[in-house]
């Protein structure tokens, strides 16, 4: 690809109110791959359409630019697409996947370190170090705006796509992470000892499920 196709358009984007979907905006996920922070936001679909077109433009916009650069190529392979509409527990929603890797290493063996998204609550100011502590955990449902780069790239094996690096959080309402006895696998059977007078079933965890405004 020639020098020109390289110089990559970036946008910075903010969304409307939205719930968060595997939140790691704090302590970063090791699970499945190097360190990164993540989180996906829900964003209903009726107040996607304006975020929906900045993304379709920019991606628009590289592919035209790719195909320029080398006109003789032919098959163009678009990456896996990291936003898209979708039906979550019976609500459309916009979804956007967003991550921030931690670390990583240039091709002249150099390392570099990034540093993590930045938290606000809902009135606007930056979370403490130890507010941060609070909300390590931040459960599904959870709502917020988050801000993040759009970039495109062109990988040989994956395609042409675009990557968005989450930057910052503001956490609205923040909803703490439990883990439900569904999530062990337990289910609601007949007996004589009952731990909570709720109706719900109990949590098996020693966190509080915490809501409302943060």
């Amino acid at each position: 690809m020639t020098s020109s196709a390289k110089k990559l358009e970036t946008l910075r984007l903010t969304t409307p109110e939205c719930k968060f979907q595997y939140a790691w905006l704090v302590t970063p996920d090791t699970k499945y791959e190097q360190p990164v922070w993540k989180v996906t936001a829900l964003i209903p679909a009726e107040q996607a359409k304006d975020i929906e077109e900045q993304l379709d433009g920019l991606l628009s916009r590289f592919q035209k630019q790719c195909k320029e650069a080398e006109p003789n190529k032919k098959n163009w392979k678009s990456a896996p697409s990291q936003y898209g509409y979708d039906d979550i527990e019976g609500e459309a929603v916009f979804y956007i996947k967003m991550k921030r890797k931690v670390s990583g290493q240039r091709k002249d063996q150099t390392f570099w370190t990034n540093t993590p998204p930045v938290l606000y609550d809902g009135k606007g100011h930056i979370l403490s170090e130890d507010m941060k502590q609070k909300v390590d955990k931040i459960g599904p449902g959870s709502i917020g705006r988050l801000s993040f780069d759009a970039s495109p790239y062109s990988h040989p094996s994956t395609g042409v796509g675009l990557r968005m690096e989450v930057r910052a959080a503001q956490i609205i309402d923040l909803k703490e992470y439990t883990k439900s006895a569904e999530s062990y696998g337990f289910t609601s059977t007949e007996g004589s000892f009952v731990g909570s007078s709720e109706a719900t079933s109990p949590q098996v965890s020693g966190e509080a499920d915490d809501t409302g405004d943060f």
